[in-house]
């Protein structure tokens, strides 16, 4: 906005000094033409300070006054005593300043880290991927890029952070960071066959003291976690519909243990394009951790009658059944009504 009011300055200034000359050149021209001038300046800031002005603007101004060096320095790598204690949402506002006059890698990192710290994993995300743009043979600021990635789908590994780390991995493949990244996220996901590979690669240089028992138990519980899933493989849940219910809306087929509600186990949504539908239950639909072999399971479904509708829109239901051996895999058929 400032800049706006300082080219209405210019532009009105111009003209003033037209309309001078103009009036020099003609001296017997009518001086009532110059009145038009102050009038436009003074209704231009009368315009700004009541309607184009933000309430913020003057702290804004101090902020960035007695904030810029501090930036400064921490971009430079070289942060002054007390840059600390300056609140995380003023070193957001200063440093973009900062980088929308001179943008650098290591501004955009630090930018990123501080709204990592905001628990604002898009923006995050946004200046991270400005920092690896910036310096794409650096592997920190790629690093910070998947953790804004994973951060930002709740801990679950994407397809994106996957390839940022096993590029960094490929360039440095004892870095522990990345390792330990990739064996968290993995977990999330539920890929415990990617995340014991992780821990194992850990554990072969941390076997020793605290760390390696973490490593340990962590391990343990993601090989438990793979031998529950392994009876769950292949699962599936076929849904047939009652004559009057019309395929094109959105399906949503879920996993229980009897009795409980809440949360399911583990879900997936999909637009219904035809009736009877089969549907693929595998490790990326699993909400919760997969139960231990033999745990009896119900698979209910909703349908919205409409696409893109959410599940509290489903008002069709199917009366939920319990897993059973079908071909070989376990599964159930479920009747819309």
């Amino acid at each position: 906005m400032i800049w706006i009011l300082l080219l209405w300055v210019v532009l009105i200034a111009v003209l003033l000094l037209g309309m001078l000359w103009r009036q020099l050149r003609a001296p017997d021209a009518s001086m009532r033409t110059l009145v038009v001038v102050p009038f436009a300046v003074v209704a231009g800031l009368t315009c700004y300070w009541f309607f184009g002005r933000h309430p913020a603007t003057g702290e804004w101004l101090r902020e960035y006054a007695d904030n810029k060096d501090a930036v400064r320095s921490m971009i430079a790598g070289t942060p002054e005593p007390g840059a600390e204690q300056v609140s995380p949402p003023v070193l957001a506002r200063v440093l973009q300043r900062e980088l929308a006059m001179a943008p650098t890698a290591e501004g955009w990192y630090a930018l990123s880290i501080i709204y990592g710290e905001m628990q604002a994993p898009a923006v995050a995300v946004t200046a991270a991927r400005k920092a690896v743009q910036m310096a794409p043979d650096e592997d920190t600021p790629k690093l910070l890029l998947a953790r804004g990635l994973i951060t930002e789908n709740q801990g679950r590994l994407v397809p994106e952070a996957h390839e940022l780390i096993d590029d960094v991995l490929s360039r440095q493949p004892q870095h522990d960071g990345a390792w330990m990244m990739l064996a968290m996220a993995a977990m999330a996901s539920s890929d415990y066959e990617l995340a014991l590979t992780a821990l194992d690669e850990l554990l072969a240089r941390h076997s020793d003291g605290d760390a390696g028992n973490q490593l340990r138990k962590v391990r343990e519980q993601a090989a438990s976690m793979q031998k529950n899933q392994a009876w769950l493989s292949g699962l599936s849940v076929t849904v047939e519909a009652a004559q009057g219910i019309t395929p094109g809306g959105t399906l949503f087929v879920f996993l229980r243990r009897p009795g409980e509600s809440g949360q399911p186990l583990a879900a997936v949504r999909v637009l219904a394009d035809h009736f009877p539908l089969t549907i693929k239950v595998g490790p990326e639909n699993w909400l919760q951790a997969p139960p231990a072999p033999g745990t009896p399971l119900v698979a209910g479904a909703r349908y919205a009658m409409a696409p893109g509708q959410g599940v509290d829109q489903a008002g069709v239901t199917a009366e939920n059944q319990p897993l059973r051996e079908i071909n070989d895999s376990l599964g159930a058929v479920l009747q819309l009504k």
